[in-house]
């Protein structure tokens, strides 16, 4: 994780951390990635923020994604963040197919 990074800058500075609404963001994209589509929020049913994420404490996450189709044809996504085997983060959440 790059600690030069805008985004900690302002969140906070002196102390960096990874703001919540970037986590959700990244677990769209990876979401979106492996889906090959793009995605929107349109629910999420709990997240649960369980520890920090300093790029100067925690150079590296890994994000684990259960993926499944809903009933309603959206996609319904389970995440865990983690580092060095800590939970840091739960997701539990749905994506609407983006269509232009």
């Amino acid at each position: 994780m790059n600690n030069e990074h805008p985004v900690f800058k302002g969140h906070f500075p002196g102390n960096p951390i990874l703001p919540g609404v970037c986590t959700v963001q990244i677990i769209r994209e990876l979401l979106e990635k492996a889906m090959e589509k793009e995605l929107m929020l349109i629910k999420a049913s709990n997240i649960k923020y369980l520890g920090f994420i300093n790029p100067t404490t925690i150079p590296e996450i890994q994000f684990d994604l259960i993926i499944k189709n809903t009933e309603t044809g959206s996609v319904g996504c389970n995440a865990t963040v983690s580092a060095a085997g800590n939970a840091l983060c739960s997701f539990k959440g749905e994506f609407n197919y983006l269509t232009i």
